[in-house]
């Protein structure tokens, strides 16, 4: 299985991302008949559940800036006919883009924001404040991490230099933000990733990382050394962890 491969299954069965997409979906008040845009929403896995919620007459678009995710998705997924999925940059004009401006009742934001700078979080925000519509029913359902390690840790044994991408600020700084937008702050709260990354064996852990990555770890690639700290990471994963944290705006 190549690295893509590896990837796509990772968002699809191994990552950590279903269980948190159901949990945010349970304080959103998903209900049939309403429209839902899952941002950042990779292959498009948690679309499809939340289509099952909005069907027969909701629909929900998921917009993902990696084409070759997207694809896969849109292939997986082809008999959903009440998800559609759009390619572009999460800083795009999103209401230009969907033609749903002021027409959205739910936008959802899973494990997204932790791999934003924070000037295209603060874009994000105002773009899904315009999306959404003007009653205080509407909702941005958010959820991320905080304080991860373990990917700091891969880069110093690796090399891999993945840390520069992930946002790592606290969540204190995200609720600022929302703010500005415009949001009003209905629920915060954070979770002990050990809750959400339980790996049965090494090699899982591996192919996780792997698919993570898109490739950028292999352990093939490692020497014996390497390796040996690699499992200390998969030994030791309590104490890389950190936390994840979930918000859920409203648009007052």
């Amino acid at each position: 299985m190549n690295p893509t491969q590896q990837a796509n299954e990772f968002f699809m069965t191994l990552s950590p991302h279903r269980l948190l997409a159901i949990k945010l979906i349970g304080l959103l008040d998903v209900e049939e008949g309403q429209t839902i845009v899952d941002v950042g929403c990779t292959v498009g896995t948690t679309s499809v559940i939340l289509s099952g919620y909005v069907a027969p007459t909701g629909r929900v678009i998921g917009i993902e800036r990696n084409k070759q995710r997207l694809d896969y998705g849109k292939d997986l997924y082809a008999e959903h006919k009440n998800v559609e999925f759009v390619n572009c940059s999460y800083t795009d004009d999103l209401c230009a883009i969907t033609g749903l401006k002021g027409n959205v009742d739910i936008v959802i934001a899973n494990s997204l924001l932790h791999w934003l700078p924070n000037d295209d979080i603060k874009v994000l925000f105002k773009q899904v404040f315009d999306l959404l519509k003007p009653n205080n029913k509407s909702r941005f359902g958010v959820q991320a991490g905080q304080h991860f390690t373990f990917i700091q840790r891969f880069d110093e044994i690796c090399g891999s230099n993945l840390n520069s991408r992930v946002n790592n600020q606290d969540v204190s700084n995200i609720v600022e933000y929302a703010k500005e937008a415009g949001f009003a702050v209905n629920v915060c709260q954070t979770v002990d990733s050990m809750q959400l990354y339980s790996f049965p064996e090494f090699d899982t852990f591996v192919h996780w990382y792997t698919g993570l990555t898109q490739g950028a770890f292999n352990l093939e690639n490692l020497s014996e050394e390497q390796v040996a700290q690699v499992q200390d990471i998969y030994d030791n994963i309590p104490k890389y962890c950190g936390e994840y944290y979930t918000l859920i705006l409203e648009k007052p």
